[in-house]
């Protein structure tokens, strides 16, 4: 039966991996690999016998709370292979158990799993033979015992991977591995004891208690000649895995024999978010509650609020507390790039809206309120509380000038921009539970940003002026100022959206439901996509993926890494190294390693760029 379902699943993924698919294959075989190369970095630094089991202990620890933490973060549990596809089939519990479970190690979690567990394998070589010959089975039930402790985890937490929570902790992962890429790299230039002092004695006790550590416990117990000790951890690891299979199977029979109960209903229950009358008011109640039940739409707030709060949180661990003061100010900048499709989120829904006479103006008078009551009290609340974690109560008009104005910029921007660049949506009740299926347009993120720090511009120029006086009157007139262009960048905007909406909602209710191919149909079998989303748009996903990645990798290889410490080593700057490679090196590595950075990134994004060129003069048939 194992062998009959790993079949299947190969010749299902074989025959159904969409362009998507192979896009987002590409991104995981990227981030794995990237993944595996921190775990032997560092697992392979030198390091005494102690602090070499310490690190183990704790890699193989996070390998396997990620196995269990990564269907409810990202994708919920594997479908390729659903334990109700073969309800029909007389096939027992346990045939069924163990068939999936088989099934599950064909895919590529578990072999960038594997690649990281082999790190035990190739630590026991500097042990001696016997080590090596136990690490060898170690490797394989930890494998087996990750896999399986994933697949039980994942069936008795499925109710969670659609919920506010999953969608909570999955925007917080994400926007603290953005945000490292940003201010991250500081905790690098600091010492840390751990790594080569080694944890203290009851954590250490802890990580070897853990099953996680059990295989790395029977390694070293093998060193030191404890034959037993290395018996019982192996046997112990084993009994577990099919301690784990049965309760598997268990979970399996209920899966598939208790009728599943129905989803919560809300028709009858009352909402009271306050005394709103009017069209607007019910738009703007029936606004927030989606907020509350949409998790796509919950997870871009959250993902806004952890992004700015790591981004400024990271150099605060160092001891650097300057963008604290910032964070409610960034969040709603991030907010406005990220929330920025109110319409397009609402899919086919729309015409719900356009068949209702008048309904234009204030539906997007509601969605503006909505939006503010939504992201307004985080800011407000993140900025007063960094604000006294830093002690920079200085900063309080220069924040609250910020956030005030960035607020009144994007209640406007998000409904201007749902109107005038909709990108189309599943409908909410049609979306899958993966977090990729539901992406944010990385162009219009980036642009809202930068529009919505225009906006602000005026409101800043009254304290940098005040600043430049000396003058704390006129620093904290820009409170006021903010409010006022604010409130006209409300005001416009809105009425700039709903005039929009009312001359053009067919247009949109078309692109909502046909995508934009209604709008711009290929006039003929020669014509070009000049545009580059067309351009990345018509590219095959093996081809997008390889294109992206260039572009990513040689403009980081060729800025921050060559070009960036080219101009320190020649303006003879010393100081830290903070993210630059080239000068953690030793002096004599420096240049070749800044060479080779800028070369080799200049070549790769040459290569992104002769890719986007060549698919651009590619006709695109009809």
């Amino acid at each position: 039966m194992v062998a009959v379902l790993i079949r299947m699943k190969l010749a299902v993924l074989r025959n159904s991996l969409t362009d998507k698919d192979w896009v987002r294959l590409g991104w995981g075989v990227l981030f794995g690999l990237a993944a595996v190369a921190v775990t032997y970095t560092i697992g392979l630094a030198d390091a005494s016998p102690r602090v070499a089991q310490d690190k183990l202990a704790l890699l193989f620890g996070i390998w396997t709370l990620g196995w269990v933490l990564g269907p409810i973060l990202f994708s919920g549990e594997d479908r390729t292979l659903l334990p109700e596809n073969f309800r029909s089939l007389s096939l027992s519990s346990k045939q069924l158990a163990t068939g999936l479970l088989g099934a599950s190690f064909v895919g590529l979690p578990a072999v960038i799993s594997l690649l990281a567990f082999i790190l035990l394998l190739i630590h026991s070589f500097q042990l001696g033979v016997m080590p090596v010959i136990i690490a060898i089975p170690a490797v394989v039930l930890q494998l087996i015992f990750t896999v399986v402790l994933s697949r039980v985890s994942t069936s008795l937490l499925r109710k969670l991977t659609r919920s506010q929570l999953s969608s909570a902790l999955s925007s917080m992962v994400t926007g603290a591995i953005m945000a490292f890429f940003i201010t991250g790299w500081l905790l690098l230039d600091t010492e840390q004891p751990i790594l080569t002092l080694g944890f203290l004695p009851q954590l250490s006790t802890i990580l070897y208690a853990l099953p996680s550590g059990w295989g790395i416990a029977a390694v070293y117990a093998a060193h030191n000649g404890q034959w037993a000790l290395a018996s019982v951890c192996l046997a112990g690891l084993g009994l577990l895995i099919l301690l784990l299979r049965s309760l598997w199977t268990i979970l399996l029979v209920s899966r598939l024999t208790v009728k599943s109960k129905r989803g919560r209903t809300f028709g009858r229950r009352e909402i009271r978010l306050g005394r709103f009358a009017g069209q607007t008011g019910a738009v703007a109640r029936k606004e927030f509650v989606a907020w509350s039940r949409d998790f796509t739409r919950s997870g871009f707030v959250y993902f806004a609020f952890f992004y700015s709060f790591f981004l400024c949180v990271y150099p605060f661990f160092v001891g650097n507390a300057a963008l604290l003061p910032w964070c409610g100010g960034i969040f709603v900048i991030t907010a406005i790039g990220s929330t920025s499709n109110l319409y397009g989120s609402d899919g086919s829904a729309l015409w719900m809206t356009l068949v209702t006479p008048d309904a234009e103006r204030p539906d997007v008078r509601g969605r503006q309120l909505a939006w503010i009551l939504v992201v307004a009290p985080i800011a407000l609340v993140t900025t007063l509380a960094m604000i006294s974690i830093s002690g920079s109560y200085w900063a309080m008009p220069w924040a609250l000038t910020f956030v005030l104005a960035a607020l009144g910029a994007g209640a406007g921007l998000v409904v201007l921009n749902s109107v005038f660049r909709l990108d189309p949506m599943t409908d909410a009740n049609k979306r899958s539970e993966d977090m990729f299926d539901n992406p944010i347009g990385w162009w219009q993120f980036m642009s809202l940003m930068i529009a919505a720090l225009l906006l602000v511009a005026p409101s800043a120029g009254v304290l940098v002026l005040g600043a430049s006086l000396q003058m704390d009157g006129v620093v904290w007139a820009g409170i006021p100022t903010a409010i006022l262009t604010g409130s006209f960048y409300w005001w416009w905007f809105g009425r700039l959206a709903y005039k929009s909406l009312e001359a053009r909602g067919p247009e949109l209710l078309n692109l909502m439901l046909r995508g934009r191919a209604a709008l711009h149909p290929v006039s003929d079998a020669g014509s070009m996509k000049l545009d580059f989303d067309k351009v990345t748009g018509s590219m095959s996903g093996k081809r997008k993926t390889v294109f992206f990645t260039s572009t990513i990798v040689g403009l980081l290889a060729l800025f921050p890494q060559g070009i960036a410490p080219l101009g320190i080593k020649l303006s003879g700057g010393g100081g830290d190294p903070v993210w630059f490679l080239a000068l953690y090196l030793p002096e004599a590595w420096q240049w070749p390693c800044i060479s080779l950075m800028a070369s080799g990134g200049l070549l790769i994004f040459g290569h992104a760029v002769f890719m986007y060129l060549s698919q651009k003069r590619t006709p695109v048939p009809r």
